[in-house]
């Protein structure tokens, strides 16, 4: 993995800064990577999430523009906004003080208080000493089927969200879906300590 280039880096932040960033993105400069704070509160710890957007995907909006605690989204190259048929999300909450529950449970009744056929088809929190995840999939219809699945990861005070939401089409089923999308946004992802994190060469 080449840290040097298009790397955008949040440790206690409320920015992303990414070099460039484009309406179509050029495959030679499509590897965008993004470290951001999971509990950097242990000093000797420093856990943070490594993300990696999915390959043939291109931001929806400019990056240069994000501020903390909003979206980043991700659809395919040759798509738009309104005609998506997937879309990866990653929401930083730094400084946040929210629970990877706490968030996966509002996400859950804001679907149900807006969407038609929710059906919620897994859930799974896990905790350990220095972080809580958390994990939902879900089916619903909002103007027109969709899957989504969602992980959260939270520590004393950030947390970072991953989603991952395709439409259902005619005939598939909802569960295959799911795992689809399941095993795809977790091969993007990875939770790293301090000793991992990328050093600047440029003291």
């Amino acid at each position: 993995m080449n840290y040097m280039k298009f790397l955008a880096i949040v440790i206690l932040c409320t920015n992303i800064v990414c070099s460039k960033t484009f309406n179509s993105v050029p495959p030679d400069i499509n590897k965008i990577e993004y470290i951001l704070p999971i509990n950097h509160y242990s000093k000797s710890q420093l856990i943070s999430l490594v993300v990696e957007p999915p390959s043939g995907f291109r931001p929806l909006h400019k990056i240069e523009n994000y501020s903390n605690g909003e979206l980043i989204e991700f659809i395919p190259e040759t798509e738009n906004e309104k005609e998506w048929s997937s879309i990866f999300t990653i929401l930083p909450l730094t400084g946040k003080f929210v629970q990877s529950k706490q968030f996966t449970n509002m996400t859950l009744e804001g679907i149900q208080a807006q969407a038609k056929n929710v059906e919620v088809l897994e859930t799974k929190d896990d905790h350990n000493s220095n972080y809580t995840q958390s994990s939902m999939g879900i089916s619903y219809n909002a103007s027109r089927p969709e899957v989504l699945y969602m992980v959260v990861f939270s520590g004393p005070a950030d947390s970072v969200v991953i989603q991952y939401t395709s439409i259902l089409k005619s005939g598939e089923n909802a569960k295959t879906i799911l795992e689809d999308i399941k095993q795809r946004t977790l091969k993007l992802i990875k939770v790293i300590d301090g000793s991992q994190l990328p050093q600047n060469d440029d003291r």
